[in-house]
């Protein structure tokens, strides 16, 4: 009997052990479920970071390429490069990693531009006039014959002033806003008395008028409204921020609220730089004493102000790009340095002098002797890593 009782008991605790044991096992599994999907969440989410900044930079690369004007423009995977020295456009593929000459041009080019299929371009003012399109295979077409100093891409036309004289003092367009489409088709007015740059942002056109007036006329050259007077000219529009130069105030950059109206002044003399969204702005560092140097500012997202970032004690600073991290310039000699925001560390550069920016990343012709081609390298700004196409 005491033998039967005391195997029942041994019984009793081995289902006991069984049943605890079960439920360890089935919390371990539990516990590494969860943690397995913690660390799949986090994976997913730094991909679906990466994903979404690089499709940023993508179509901020189609933007600059169809609005901006530059020596180099990006659309998916085609590069266009515009070798000023040789006259010559060249193509490269960054899938293929195969690049050609396209063209070979009788003037110097003032500003591109590229929507994936074709290049359209104007020469430098005195060297030639129109605008020409040209597609891969390197068949060049004039689509305007007069002379402008300014062109953009919006919605698959071309807008472009119609030069009527020349501003020899600053080198900037004054003569009619026009409107065509990409063939040169149906070419026509949409305002008069133009002087100096225009901005196209939301279906709308900001400009100066030789009157010193700006304004805001839709795109299609309905409804004009006056926004300010007196020899203020707009110097960019972006996300309902007006910036211009005010002339009659020693050349102050002033940003203005579209919908409020209420300004603020940032510096004096300034460029605008927009990297995945953010705007930044450089400017002489102070209005007290012009040869202290340059500043960058950014623009807050929550007050909708710019806020000084940096500053640059080298007054003959040329300010050439601006990311989230660093600010690059040329100084004097025309070598490249860049300094961390962060940190306010300075490098100077080497491999990035004769380059042109675009979206975090540099580009440069380089002349392969060895080989007797032209290759295109690509430095990635973040990471430093450097490509040869």
């Amino acid at each position: 009997m005491p033998r039967i009782k005391a195997e029942i008991v041994l019984s009793a605790i081995l289902v006991i052990l069984i049943i605890v044991m079960c439920f360890v096992i089935i919390f371990n599994e539990k516990d590494e479920n969860i943690e397995n999907q913690q660390v799949a969440s986090s994976v997913e989410n730094n991909l679906g970071t990466t994903q979404k900044e690089d499709e940023r930079i993508i179509e901020e690369e189609k933007e600059k390429s169809l609005t901006q004007g530059n020596l180099v423009c990006k659309y998916d995977e085609k590069i266009i490069y515009a070798d000023d020295s040789k006259k010559a456009i060249y193509y490269f593929d960054t899938n293929s990693k195969e690049g050609k000459k396209i063209v070979d041009l009788e003037t110097s080019i003032d500003k591109m531009y590229f929507d994936g299929e074709n290049i359209y371009y104007f020469p430098i003012y005195g060297q030639g006039n129109g605008i020409y399109k040209i597609n891969l295979e390197g068949n060049i077409e004039k689509l305007f014959s007069g002379i402008t100093l300014q062109m953009c891409i919006y919605e698959d036309k071309i807008y472009y002033v119609n030069q009527i004289g020349y501003d020899s003092i600053n080198n900037n367009p004054q003569g009619t806003l026009c409107v065509m489409e990409k063939t040169g088709e149906n070419q026509k007015e949409i305002a008069k008395n133009v002087k100096n740059y225009f901005y196209i942002e939301n279906q709308k056109i900001y400009y100066t008028t030789q009157s010193r007036q700006m304004y805001q006329i839709n795109i299609d050259g309905t409804n004009q409204v006056k926004l300010l007077e007196g020899r203020k000219f707009p110097l960019s529009v972006e996300n309902n921020n007006l910036i211009y130069i005010d002339y009659a105030n020693q050349g102050m950059t002033t940003q203005m609220n579209l919908e409020t109206k209420e300004e603020n002044q940032i510096g004096l003399s300034g460029n605008t730089h927009k990297f995945l969204g953010t705007e930044y702005i450089d400017t002489i560092a102070t209005l007290d004493d012009l040869t202290e140097g340059k500043q960058v500012s950014k623009l807050n997202q929550e007050t909708g102000k710019f806020e000084e970032i940096l500053a640059i004690q080298n007054p003959e600073a040329e300010i050439i790009y601006v990311s989230e991290k660093f600010v690059y310039y040329k100084d004097e000699d025309s070598k490249v340095h860049r300094i961390n925001i962060e940190t306010k560390e300075e490098t100077e550069m080497p491999n990035l002098e004769n380059s042109q920016f675009l979206s975090n990343k540099s580009y440069k012709i380089q002349t392969k002797e060895n080989e007797n081609k032209e290759v295109i390298i690509i430095y990635n700004l973040d990471t430093e890593e450097q490509i040869e196409i």
